[in-house]
């Protein structure tokens, strides 16, 4: 597959982008919005944890709730609320609550997240490593030791804010008790006094920049380096990425992939060593793929006609 066949398939459409460069007589797409303080509705996503194992967030559509806790290695707030969280995996798992913690500095080790859990006794709740800052960015999370609670049969955030509250009290276990009950959770957000996590992409720079990525320039070079030998006529992906509708059609499941980690098929860990022939997509290829086609998702969003 050659890299003009994409590239021409692209530019002939232009005026139809999907976070393209630029659209009829110069006008840009409209960037994509900044996330709110809670997103409704959380996205599938797999990573990594400190410890290297895998967490897939859908895997978990069986159980009662899952509950993220922000992570950040020396962060007063999560010293100060390791028992109560110790304390609130130990009652809630056996129920079927699924605990977890996310770290979204983009700059803790491994070592260093696995020897401070260890130390504040938080060892069985597994940290995942949010490295490409994707998951808290479309979570919505905005400090250190934010609770998220999520109820699986919908996926919808029906909790976040701080775990517990001296005016309020516990109020993440009373969430976790309504929705184990079946019942409306009554207070969805009380804040969380953790430190502000920082989202570059958030800026309205970057969102401009999503806004306007190149298909031709910056979309094909990756899917000609890492998805065409496969994704092409005759080859063993079920579909051919040969024009530029039809990677438009496909890029609600390229994000999903993307962001689960499925494709491209390379299950090694970066963190392991370097390989030959490695068709794993780079940090910067996945937020490039990922953010133009959430720019495009947004752009027709507004643009869809009403009634």
């Amino acid at each position: 597959m050659r890299r003009s066949t994409l590239a021409t398939a692209g530019l002939l459409i232009f005026a139809a982008t999907l976070g393209s460069a630029a659209i009829a007589k110069g006008r840009v797409a409209t960037p994509v919005a900044a996330p709110a303080a809670s997103v409704t509705t959380v996205d599938n996503f797999r990573l990594v944890t400190a410890a290297g194992r895998s967490e897939d967030l859908y895997r978990y559509s069986d159980a009662k709730a899952v509950v993220i806790v922000m992570h950040a290695v020396g962060s007063p707030q999560v010293r100060a609320m390791a028992p109560k969280l110790r304390a609130l995996q130990e009652a809630y798992e056996p129920k079927g609550v699924k605990v977890l913690m996310l770290n979204s500095t983009a700059k803790d080790s491994r070592e260093a997240v696995l020897a401070e859990t260890k130390a504040l006794g938080l060892g069985a709740v597994p940290v995942m490593m949010d490295d490409n800052l994707l998951v808290g960015d479309q979570l919505g999370a905005t400090r250190v030791s934010e609770v998220f609670v999520i109820d699986p049969k919908s996926w919808k955030t029906v909790y976040h804010g701080a775990l517990a509250d001296g005016a309020k009290g516990d109020v993440a276990a009373r969430a976790l008790d309504a929705l184990i009950a079946g019942q409306p959770v009554t207070t969805a957000s009380v804040p969380a006094s953790g430190a502000a996590i920082s989202f570059p992409d958030r800026l309205s720079a970057a969102k401009a920049r999503f806004a306007t990525i190149s298909y031709a320039k910056e979309i094909v070079p990756i899917l000609e380096e890492k998805c065409v030998a496969c994704h092409q006529q005759g080859g063993i992906a079920p579909f051919a990425f040969d024009s530029y509708e039809k990677v438009k059609g496909f890029s609600p499941m390229i994000r999903e992939t993307i962001r689960t980690d499925r494709m491209p098929p390379w299950d090694v860990d970066p963190k392991v060593g370097h390989f030959k022939n490695d068709k794993s997509l780079t940090p910067a290829e996945i937020k490039t793929l990922v953010r133009w086609i959430e720019a495009g998702r947004a752009a027709r969003r507004r643009t869809r006609p009403s009634g």
